[in-house]
């Protein structure tokens, strides 16, 4: 496995700790794949699902996502596990 230099894991460990500081717990996120995290709102979970089973087309048709994005320094590659 890679390892990080020093100053990277320190940075990753900061990073770590400012999110979980976030203030609500109705905040979702997702990733198309490029350097972006979107936010949305996941109190209308249900909404976003039943107007299409597709996150992103879901919060286009219900308006649920946010204008905020987070901004990483490279690419958030969108996978499945």
């Amino acid at each position: 496995m890679a390892e990080l230099t020093a100053e990277e894991k320190k940075w990753v460990k900061q990073m770590n700790a400012l999110l979980k500081k976030c203030p609500s717990k109705r905040i979702g996120f997702y990733t198309i794949g490029d350097n972006d995290i979107g936010l949305y709102d996941i109190d209308h979970q249900d909404a976003i699902d039943a107007a299409d089973r597709d996150l992103v087309r879901g919060l286009n048709y219900t308006g649920h996502g946010f204008a905020e994005t987070i901004v990483f320094p490279g690419p958030v590659n969108g996978v499945c596990g």
